[in-house]
């Protein structure tokens, strides 16, 4: 994720984590790792559009820019249905890791969103799967996490930590509500 300029395009901080993300792909062995880009957008403003009038999401902004750095296409997954950090990670293991039996992540973000992301994806993906009569036990997922700098002007940056701390306070409320299981997490 990461949000997206009003021509599409995404931000600087978000083409930090993507640059990054690049670099740990390159340390793969051909074809062993894939790329995921997250999001379908924010709830805090509205998404462009492209010249067909359909909207942008952040994950395909995400995946042109890798396109643009030489990935192959053949590399990168999109996660178009989340809004936010939890839906981030709640898709990815639903449309993506369970489906495809991923249990190794490396998580990239920047600096400033790296304490919540953590927060989120530890509960996110320690959670016992759907459903759970079938499924005994949560899986074992080896998740890292990578921070790159922050992309962000000096005048955002103190707002922006600021709402991450905010919003880590409140997932830490919400995330025992869900109990032990994806389906707790689901309703």
């Amino acid at each position: 994720g990461g949000g997206l300029l009003a021509t599409g395009d995404i931000p600087l901080h978000t083409k930090l984590r993507a640059d990054k993300a690049v670099e740990v792909l390159q340390g793969c062995a051909p074809g062993a790792c894939r790329i995921i880009a997250l999001s379908a957008g924010t709830t805090h403003k509205p998404a462009p559009h492209d010249a067909r009038g359909f909207p942008i999401t952040e994950a395909a902004a995400t995946a042109r820019y890798l396109l643009s750095l030489g990935v192959s296409k053949e590399a990168i997954l999109e996660e178009n249905m989340s809004l936010d950090t939890i839906g981030n990670a709640y898709f990815l293991r639903t449309i993506h890791t369970d489906v495809l039996g991923i249990r190794n992540l490396v998580i990239v973000t920047n600096k400033w969103h790296l304490a919540r992301t953590e927060a989120i994806f530890d509960i996110v993906f320690s959670l016992e799967p759907v459903p759970p009569p079938i499924c005994r036990g949560p899986p074992t997922y080896e998740i890292d996490l990578i921070a790159v700098e922050d992309g962000l002007p000096a005048n955002q940056l103190t707002s922006r930590r600021d709402r991450e701390a905010s919003s880590l306070a409140a997932f830490r409320r919400t995330a025992p509500l869900w109990g032990h299981s994806m389906a707790g997490l689901h309703t």
